[in-house]
């Protein structure tokens, strides 16, 4: 029951971040939709500050545009400070002009995540992880991708 409720607050999460609200989340929640979901996902680690991450995104969000077929989701995940929460992160969005799901994760100790989403992850940003339940893909990322890479792991992602 416990799990249902959390599946269904962060899928409320999902859609209030559609509409360009940036949600906070919970490491565990963040888990449990990782290992659920059932369709392909990219999840993309970022702080507001880090240059490659900005570099990053567009291209992300438009990639997975081109692929929308495939029905690939698209989640942004921050790692900023609580001070970020939400003005400048909404702020960062607009800037980017960015349409896709942005969360905020609302952890003290963000050093948890890291072994949680992949047990080699040191903590370094952008980060991404490409997963599709469905299929047993896992793919993860603790560098940036660049624009060629991104639709080549998106293909891989959807068995292309």
């Amino acid at each position: 029951m416990k799990k249902a409720i959390q599946l269904l607050i962060l899928a409320g999460a999902f859609v209030r971040a559609c509409s360009q609200e940036v949600t906070p989340v919970k490491m565990a929640a963040l888990e449990q939709y990782i290992h659920s979901a059932g369709h392909p996902v990219i999840i993309n680690f970022f702080s507001t500050t880090c240059s490659p991450c900005l570099r990053e995104m567009p291209y992300l969000q438009d990639s997975v545009g081109i692929y929308a077929s495939g029905k690939v989701e698209l989640l942004l995940v921050s790692l900023d400070p609580a001070a970020s929460y939400p003005h400048r992160l909404i702020l960062f969005a607009a800037g980017l002009k960015l349409k896709v799901p942005i969360l905020w994760l609302d952890e003290p100790d963000k050093a948890k995540l890291y072994a949680g989403i992949d047990k080699g992850w040191s903590g370094g940003i952008p980060a991404s992880l490409f997963i599709n339940n469905p299929t047993g893909y896992r793919r993860f990322f603790d560098r940036q991708i660049t624009q060629p890479q991104v639709g080549m792991y998106i293909r891989e992602l959807l068995g292309k």
